[in-house]
Parts: C-alpha cells; structure tokens; sequence
C-alpha cells in the first residue's frame, strides 16, 4: 500500500483550515525540470466519482498515467475544507503506483484569499493534508476565474509553494483558457510545477452544437498561454468525451468514448476540418439529435502538438471516460515508467467526523463531489447525473 493511500483513508471528512497548526518552516522556491525533445514527460489523470469512474482499464496501461489527481477536496469561502475521498479509487490508484495530487475546488467565492492570514491559514493546512496523506501535491481547481483576486491568487500560489513539504511540492493550477485577465503569469509560474490548460468544452451544454476540442482552437488557446508561459510548465487538457444535443437546443448530456450509444456510433462520421466525430440521428421517439465528440485522429493531433511546442505533458478529462486506443496513444507519447511504490492492499472507507461551526452549511453538492470542474464558459459544475457526469 502506498504511503499516500494508507493516510488518506483513516481521514476524517471535516478539515478546519484556519483551525490547523503551521507544519514547518517555509521552504525555498524549487525550478522545475524542463521537457526536451518532444517526449512528454506528465500525463495528469482528473477523476471524479459518477457514473463512469472506472479505473480498471486503465491497468492494460498503468504508465499513461503518471499523475492521478482525483476531486477529493473542496474549499467553502471562509477556508473550511470538506474532505469526499473515494476509498475505491484510492485502491484502484494506489494498485497502479500513481503519484497522487488530490484536486482542491471551491464552493463558492473564495473570500479567504482576500486577507493575509486566511491565505496563510489554508496554506499551512493544505501542506499539513499533503504531509498527513503523503500527497505528492496538490491541484488548485480554483473557478470560475476572477480578476478581483488575481493579485490575492497569485500571493497565495507562492504561500501555498512556501509551506508545501519537500516529497509534496507538486503544485499544479488549473487553467480557464477565457479567463479575462484573472491570471498573474509573471508572479505565479516561479511557484507552479504547472498550468493544465482546460483546452476542452468549445461546445457544451449551454451552448449551440459543435466540436468540443477542435484542433484549431486548441492550437489557439495554447498559443494565447505559451505567450506568456514557458513551454515546460504548460499540461495540455485533452477531452475523452463528447457531447450529444437535442437538435435546435442547448441542451447536452456527455458520451463517454468508452460509452459511445450505439445510435450515435452508427450515424457518426469524421469531420476532416476539427478533427472530431460529428453527426445527426433521431431517436425512437422522434427526437432529433446532434453529437460531436472526440476522435483517434485529434486525439493523435493534440499530443503530437504538445510534444511540438515542447509541453511538460497533458491532463486527461477524465479517467473513467478511457478507451484502450486513447491511453496507448498518451503512454506512447510519454514512454516511460512513473515511480513504483509498494503494492496496494485493501483499506477501509474513511468515516466522516462531526462537522465544525465554521463548515457548517457547506456540504458539498453532487456537482462538487462528482462532475467536471473543468469548464471554460461561466457555469463549471455539474452534477454526476448531468452532462459531466
């Protein structure tokens, strides 16, 4: 069992941040290690529980994963950090020696960064959860985007870096491509192992039909970020789903590419121009439909792009959405086997402790716990029964 793995379930479920005793002194600002000759040398794996989070075919391919970052953890505006670890997931990870760095998202609006000792406050407890639980480090899903806390985010990105311990200083932000200026690049990189730019959801459910990841406007959004970001501390974000609308509507639920309706796989066909699957159908009850989702061949288009430009890796939405083709593609592209720990061993589900008053009220929803934090239009989560699922 791996050392993160035996922490994290024996945790409780209510975490007081501003409650937490400092856990060391600060440490200095480590450089990262560049990418170099077009190998990648990351693949992040998002996780989030719902209908699809299977993680046992991504055993035929344990090294196209070499970071698994799970939605485990969610901060309320004050500070308070309510714990949702999957004990089956953490086995499932752990059996596949991946480094874990747990995703830290919000529910609601983050006012603690606007003062010195809250930021301090959940610094210190996060690096007290990553020494605790032996995180390899921690993945801030801070959205939506504001400009208001753009100097706040960036002076906590380097508090956070400071207190970090020394085996859990990987420290990733997950980045909105239309963000309107909420960013402090200059400030934030030095601090930042790195950027997983969300380059997905072109079209979702809330918006009209279209490609979800079109190359080009992938290949757009990346070279908006490498303007003002090294190569080496760029992820690009890569989508393992689609989405299907009623024709005429906005509204869209997610397909899986390893849960593709036979309906949608018999009308599908490939659109040269975005590189994606596309087409029309109606349904048995006389609905009309319209899909888009993600092919092998703009799949093979964006991690040959990120090896282009030199990229330290991708991130994947998400593991459970996984075909066998698409994680042979990234642990190609990678070539080389993350870090073994020992094997995993059955562990027990974590027991929820008594909430404390500063939480109470902060439940997380089924969108904190279970849908996709990564979104690039305003409205970012959704529920595990809806579109991301």
């Amino acid at each position: 069992m791996q050392r993160w793995q035996q922490r994290v379930v024996a945790a409780g479920s209510m975490l007081v941040l501003a409650g937490l005793s400092a856990c060391g002194a600060p440490r200095g600002v480590a450089k990262p290690t560049p990418t170099g000759g077009g190998r990648l040398t990351e693949s992040v794996g998002f996780w989030a529980k719902g209908a699809h989070a299977s993680l046992a075919p991504a055993s035929k391919y344990p090294h196209s994963i070499t970071v698994f970052s799970p939605l485990w953890y969610t901060l309320n505006p004050t500070g308070g950090l309510r714990s949702h670890v999957d004990a089956a997931a953490a086995r499932s990870a752990a059996a596949l020696h991946w480094k874990a760095v747990p995703i830290v998202n919000l529910a609601g609006r983050p006012t603690f960064l606007a003062s010195v000792t809250g930021r301090l406050a959940v610094a210190k407890s996060l690096s007290a959860l990553v020494r605790t639980h032996h995180y390899a480090g921690i993945n801030l899903d801070f959205e939506p985007a504001a400009v208001a806390y753009k100097t706040d985010l960036a002076s906590f990105v380097t508090d956070l870096h400071d207190w970090l311990p020394p085996a859990g200083k990987g420290l990733y932000l997950d980045l909105v491509p239309a963000s309107g200026g909420a960013y402090d690049y200059k400030a934030m990189t030095p601090n930042l192992t790195a950027y997983i730019l969300m380059s997905y959801d072109q079209h979702d459910s809330g918006s009209a039909a279209g490609p979800v990841a079109a190359t080009s406007w992938v290949t757009a959004r990346l070279a908006r970020i490498l303007s003002v970001v090294p190569a080496s501390h760029v992820d690009l974000g890569l989508a393992f789903y689609g989405y299907r609308w009623v024709a005429g509507t906005t509204k869209a639920t997610t397909l899986p590419l390893n849960a593709i309706p036979p309906a949608v796989s018999a009308h599908a066909k490939y659109n040269a121009v975005d590189q994606e699957m596309t087409g029309t159908y109606t349904g048995t009850s006389g609905t009309r439909y319209v899909f888009w989702y993600e092919s092998p061949q703009g799949l093979a288009a964006k991690v040959k792009l990120a090896q282009s430009k030199h990229l330290r890796g991708v991130g994947i939405w998400r593991l459970g959405y996984q075909t066998g083709p698409a994680l042979a593609l990234v642990q190609k592209a990678i070539g080389a086997a993350p870090a073994k720990g020992p094997a995993a061993t059955a562990v027990k589900t974590p027991t929820a402790k008594k909430s404390s008053p500063s939480t109470t009220g902060t439940k997380p929803s089924a969108s904190q716990t279970g849908s996709k934090p990564h979104k690039i239009a305003t409205s970012r989560k959704k529920s595990a029964s809806s579109t991301h699922s």
